[in-house]
């Protein structure tokens, strides 16, 4: 099946996204978006929050203390596998500089079941477990048939969905490139503004994506909140942040 982006949503709603985490500055959006009132999905990549062996999770006790200071602070987390295979991007086993798609089928299943199996430990850590929505965002969207009938078998929890792309950025204006062009936060954040500017009428609406294990990340959101929240949108509605059930189907 293809990635999911942002179908489900209404002309002017944002979901906001993050990948990649917890990090430190994963605390610090977090605390940005509570203090707004806002919700956003923070897509973990496991491997910061411990081991499995045996179906049992081992906890690393720095990333599950972030993971839990992100739930403690009106936030939601989903999975984003264990090791985050991209193609090129780690030689190391067991990506072995394969994308996820390209992974044998038992090592796809064992990424995002890996991934369950530890937010659920580390959220129970915090009494937090009622902030695991179980959406999967597979790493660089890499994605096919087969890897979907993979998952669907995987032992996940009866209501995991996904897998969960984005629309906002533009692909190749992602938050990464503009640290890697060492570019501001405010002419990064304009490209996400003019990308959802360019959206056709009745259509602009978006899944966020911003990396929150970078430096920049909180300044990064407020800077993409104040430029986009509150505006008028082609059609006339309201740009507003919704939750990120939101994005298969939610009360309004």
């Amino acid at each position: 099946s293809a990635a999911t982006s942002s179908v489900n949503l209404r002309d002017g709603e944002l979901v906001l996204t993050f990948d990649d985490g917890p990090a430190a500055t994963s605390v610090d959006v977090a605390t940005l978006l509570q203090g707004r009132g806002h919700t956003g999905l923070f897509f973990t990549v496991s491997h910061h929050l411990g081991t499995v062996d045996g179906g049992r999770a081992t906890l690393n006790d720095t990333g599950a203390t972030r993971l839990g200071a992100i739930a403690e602070r009106g936030q939601l987390v989903a999975n984003h596998t264990h090791n985050q295979c991209i193609r090129g991007a780690s030689t190391a086993a067991p990506c072995s500089g394969r994308a996820f798609a390209d992974l044998p089928a038992a090592e796809m299943k064992r990424q995002v079941e890996s991934t369950d199996i530890l937010i659920r430990a580390a959220l129970g850590r915090a009494n937090r477990s009622s902030a695991y929505l179980p959406f999967f965002r597979a790493p660089g969207n890499s994605w096919s048939t087969t890897a979907a009938t993979t998952l669907s078998s995987a032992a996940l929890p009866s209501n995991a969905y996904g897998p969960i792309a984005w629309n906002l950025p533009r692909t190749g204006e992602e938050d990464f490139q503009c640290w890697r062009r060492n570019e501001t936060v405010a002419t990064c954040a304009s490209r996400y503004i003019a990308a959802f500017d360019a959206m056709p009428s009745g259509g602009q609406k978006a899944v966020v994506l911003i990396h929150d294990n970078f430096p920049n990340a909180a300044a990064l959101t407020r800077a993409v909140l104040d430029g986009l929240v509150g505006r008028r949108t082609k059609a006339g509605n309201t740009v507003r942040v919704v939750r990120p059930g939101c994005i298969v189907g939610c009360t309004r």
